[in-house]
């Protein structure tokens, strides 16, 4: 995910990449037994690792795998882009898709893209820094100290398919603060 902090953290010409938190991958692997694409992939993110196949991926012009997990650039309008292109490949062809997204729920093309799906709010996140794989650390302009930084903003997944819905709550249910079975 490139530049997601940027409207938060540090100047935004500077390049934020960070990555999905190995516990989220884990519950990914929960829903998706069989193994998942990474559907914005980034070179070196443990995502693109666990995922499957392991090939080059654009998720604006390849087709989507069977099962997909996604934490697309969270500026709209790829942000809006993201959830369209999840929701018509499930409703197209059957490709069921997680993806970490920030909750823009006063937002009607987010709201639009995500009704009819089961979304789950989560608890604070903390990314994993791409430089160094741990904890993404922010350090203050003015004091120069580094502390661990919780994403600044709501961040939900959402559930584009059917047949796991049960398994997608099961997975979330300990880093979640609601789920909705349908938005």
């Amino acid at each position: 995910m490139t530049n997601a902090l940027s409207a938060f953290i540090g100047d935004k010409d500077r390049e934020q990449t960070v990555w999905t938190p190995h516990h989220l991958l884990d519950r990914v692997d929960y829903v998706f037994p069989d193994g998942w694409a990474d559907v914005f992939p980034s070179a070196g993110s443990p995502a693109t690792a666990r995922a499957h196949p392991h090939t080059p991926f654009n998720a604006w012009v390849d087709e989507w795998w069977l099962c997909n997990f996604g934490n697309p650039p969270f500026q709209h309008p790829d942000l809006g882009k993201a959830l369209t292109y999840a929701r018509a490949w499930f409703e197209d062809a059957g490709r069921e898709t997680l993806l970490l997204v920030p909750a823009r729920t006063r937002r009607k093309w987010w709201c639009a893209s995500v009704a009819g799906y089961a979304v789950t709010y989560l608890k604070p996140v903390i990314f994993l820094d791409s430089a160094t794989g741990l904890p993404y650390a922010c350090v203050n302009k003015k004091t120069g100290k580094s502390t661990i930084a919780q994403f600044p903003e709501n961040l939900a997944m959402v559930y584009f398919g059917r047949d796991r819905v049960d398994d997608f709550r099961e997975a979330f249910s300990d880093v979640s603060t609601h789920f909705q079975e349908r938005f």
